[in-house]
């Protein structure tokens, strides 16, 4: 995790927060009747549509339809007209369960965002199906 960001858990979310509030990491397992990643992020923009000067980036899907990762991105305006991106990457794991993973920051500092976003999909695993680093 970036340095200086606060880890934090709220009800089935783990947060990763910058202390001033501009940024965070969420990752979350998606728990709604939805029966893929792709539906589960039709809802979730349904939802965020609502927020001030919301614009769709994108919402795409990956692999086949029924099981794919899909990932959707857009922005908003914040109570303090700041300009938000958010970017939301949801897949089934290699347990079968859906997972979902959220990187938002100011638009303005968006390219060190992507990086973020970039080593969170390449190094999240759940648990019982990483790697070990301490195989003997």
């Amino acid at each position: 995790m970036p340095s200086g960001w606060e880890r934090s858990e709220e009800g089935a979310s783990v947060f990763y927060k910058q202390a001033d509030g501009s940024s965070l990491i969420q990752v979350f397992t998606l728990t709604g009747p939805e029966p893929t990643p792709y539906a589960s992020l039709e809802e979730t923009e349904r939802a965020v549509a609502r927020n001030k000067g919301y614009r769709k980036l994108w919402l795409t899907q990956e692999n086949a339809p029924s099981a794919g990762a899909a990932e959707l991105a857009y922005t908003y305006v914040r109570p303090d007209g700041s300009v938000r991106r958010v970017v939301d990457r949801a897949f089934t794991g290699p347990d079968r369960r859906q997972y979902a993973l959220l990187v938002a920051g100011p638009d303005d500092e968006w390219t060190r965002h992507q990086e973020i976003f970039r080593v969170l999909l390449g190094s999240f695993c759940p648990s019982g199906y990483c790697a070990s680093s301490d195989a003997q």
